[in-house]
């Protein structure tokens, strides 16, 4: 059975909000409840906030999902034409709530291809101030869609090379950027959509501010990647 994002991000809430409840060990660990004081799980889980509560207001949907037991959550467009008293209020019902917006998405440009370059990069500087005042500290970005006229290697050379070049920006403010796959059935011209490439791209930039972001939701439509092939590279993953 395929799942779509919504389906599998609500398969994933439920058994983790589960787990919250039971006080039953994840990973090895605990997460920390009432029932298992001090003891928390290896690794911090966050909400994709688009995929759920859509048809309630922002500050309704971080409630739900402070309510659930998440502490962070991961915006895409949300954020578009807030004002800054959006900002500020935004930030302070995220605090009341224990919360924290871990990552942000909304690039518009991607990387593969060598003609966007610039374009890519005066957009991630223009992304800066914006992670400033939603206090998030990590981007991500995507590789775009594949160009039908450059050949293949020119297109993963790209890749390294425009992370390179925004990696000196993110480098500033202390940003992580976070390289993201899409499976190949989700949108069948996008050029990234190997877990290995990625990986592969991640090791060739070499920077310590740019890592990948192994989305569990396209791995499992795509079924190219599994635990054992996961292990090596877990120092160079930044979200899942």
């Amino acid at each position: 059975m395929t799942l779509n994002r919504r389906e599998f991000a609500r398969a994933l809430g439920a058994a983790a909000a589960g787990t919250v409840a039971l006080g039953r060990p994840a990973s090895g660990d605990a997460w920390e409840t009432g029932d298992a004081p001090g003891r928390t799980a290896p690794f911090q889980l966050s909400v994709m906030l688009w995929t759920v509560f859509r048809d309630l207001p922002f500050e309704q949907r971080l409630e739900k999902v402070a309510e659930a037991g998440y502490r962070a959550v991961q915006l895409v467009h949300e954020y578009d034409k807030w004002s800054e008293e959006d900002f500020r209020n935004a930030n302070r019902k995220k605090r009341s709530f224990g919360m924290g917006f871990d990552t942000a998405a909304g690039l518009r440009k991607g990387i593969c291809d060598p003609a966007e370059r610039d374009a890519f990069l005066a957009e991630v500087r223009s992304k800066m101030p914006v992670l400033d005042k939603l206090e998030c500290s990590r981007l991500i970005v995507l590789s775009g869609n594949k160009n039908p006229d450059l050949p293949l290697r020119e297109q993963h050379q790209s890749c390294v090379e425009g992370l390179k070049r925004a990696a000196e920006i993110a480098a500033e403010r202390n940003v992580e950027l976070l390289l993201e796959n899409i499976d190949p059935e989700e949108n069948p011209k996008y050029y990234l959509t190997s877990v290995a490439e990625g990986f592969e791209i991640i090791g060739e930039v070499n920077h310590p501010r740019v890592k990948f972001l192994y989305d569990l939701f396209h791995e499992q439509i795509a079924k190219e990647y599994r635990q054992s092939r996961i292990d090596p590279h877990c120092g160079r993953a930044g979200a899942s």
